[in-house]
């Protein structure tokens, strides 16, 4: 990652869950799968804004017409 982290990019938990639209356990389900990239602080897990949007281009779906 090249862009420089700034406190305003990176989500917690529940920052990174209002962005996908999931609930907090599902955010630290995809923590644990190591689906998504975190940073660890101490104890505190931080999510990158970009990470996410990486995370959700990785898993679009084309739709197939009927």
């Amino acid at each position: 990652m090249n862009e420089t982290m700034t406190k305003s990019n990176l989500l917690d938990i529940s920052g990174a869950a209002g962005a996908l639209g999931v609930s907090p356990r599902m955010v630290r389900r995809l923590v644990e799968q190591r689906r998504i990239r975190v940073f660890k602080v101490g104890k505190h897990v931080r999510i990158a804004q970009s990470d996410i949007n990486e995370f959700l281009q990785s898993n679009v779906r084309e739709v197939r017409e009927l």
